[in-house]
């Protein structure tokens, strides 16, 4: 590497992860709201969650699954903010963790009552589609601040 381009790599590093985790809140909520839109508009099919301990199935509204986005990377992104502070490789364990809470999430919408299996595929490929978009981009959000820190740097 050059040391024009070692000297120029801390500002990119900085710049890079300015807004990364909103950036990744926000594509997150975009996933699974285009799975919603494939499955209601592409497919016809009418989205509902699953019943469970005898409960009634509820529509699924693109707001409810929205907001459920939203909520679960909020939530994801508030996980990392925790492990980066007691971790020294903060980046490997979000990976392991956020892998292994995206296989237990995938129960609830393929052990509920009262749904087809279309649309239990529906819900399991939202999950998918939001932990296909979240755990990437926030282990790549911690990968250069892991490197930042580790190269002693400061944000700007």
């Amino acid at each position: 590497m050059s040391a024009l381009a070692r000297s120029k790599r801390p500002e990119t590093l900085s710049r890079l992860r300015r807004g990364d985790r909103v950036v990744a809140v926000i594509a997150t909520i975009i996933g699974p709201v285009l799975v919603w839109l494939v499955a209601m508009v592409g497919f016809g099919q009418q989205l509902y969650s699953p019943g469970f301990g005898g409960t009634a199935p509820q529509e699924l509204s693109i707001w409810l699954v929205a907001a459920t986005a939203g909520s679960a990377a909020l939530a994801g992104a508030g996980v990392l903010a925790l492990i980066e502070r007691f971790s020294r490789r903060p980046a490997q364990v979000w990976l392991v963790v956020a892998t292994a809470v995206l296989i237990v999430s995938l129960g609830a919408p393929l052990s509920g009552e009262g749904i087809d299996i279309a649309n239990k595929l529906a819900l399991a490929s939202m999950h998918l589609a939001a932990g296909a978009v979240l755990i990437p981009l926030l282990y790549r959000s911690a990968l250069l601040r892991q490197e930042e820190n580790q190269s002693g740097t400061e944000p700007h």
